[in-house]
């Protein structure tokens, strides 16, 4: 599964002509190869470059997830680290095989909360484990920490030294293909 995320700071018109994939129908199709390796690229561009780039996605088989009919989709996270702020070197380095550890509120879904491990290994592929929470503060929980010594075992992280470190908040528009056709697609006001 190849997904394309753009985080949305202005409004967009979303085109009634482009192709679209119900959130359930998604997630159904999608729910075993959750915590498989995918691929996700992020952009940041500006709002007339993004509006080219939706075109030529739509006509290259990707299609825009939508829930009841609202293409974006709207994200609290709370992102946790280690007092020496571990992972977020990593990150920085580019380091291979490191992980993120997050609590993601899906907020125009009724879901709850999910304490997820991102894991990142070489390039840019990634596995994504997760688990559901009732409450924010339910990561403190043994079932959750239980969850997180088992996924941070290799990366010599104890779960107990964990701390939440930021919280963010954004929408964004997911795009999602079953083939990677990178060749195809013509960067936004790039040289031909």
């Amino acid at each position: 599964m190849f997904l394309y995320s753009f985080t949305m700071m202005n409004d967009l018109t979303i085109e009634s002509s482009t192709p679209t994939l119900d959130l359930a129908d998604y997630l159904r199709r999608t729910e075993h190869e959750l915590n498989l390796k995918r691929r996700e690229d992020k952009f940041c561009m500006r709002r007339e470059q993004l509006s080219e780039l939706i075109q030529q996605l739509g006509a290259l088989d990707f299609r825009l997830v939508v829930h009841k009919a609202e293409p974006f989709f709207y994200y609290n996270n709370t992102y946790f680290d280690t007092p020496d702020h571990r992972l977020y070197r990593w990150h920085r380095q580019g380091k291979f095989n490191r992980v993120q550890v997050r609590i993601r509120e899906y907020l125009n879904r009724d879901t709850g909360y999910y304490l997820e491990c991102k894991l990142k290994s070489k390039g840019k592929f990634s596995r994504k484990e997760r688990i559901r929470l009732d409450e924010l503060s339910d990561w403190r929980l043994p079932y959750a920490r239980n969850f997180l010594s088992t996924h941070l075992k290799g990366f010599q992280i104890d779960p107990f030294e964990l701390v939440p470190t930021i919280q963010t908040g954004y929408r964004r528009l997911t795009w999602v293909s079953d083939v990677w056709p990178a060749h195809y697609v013509r960067r936004p006001h790039s040289r031909a």
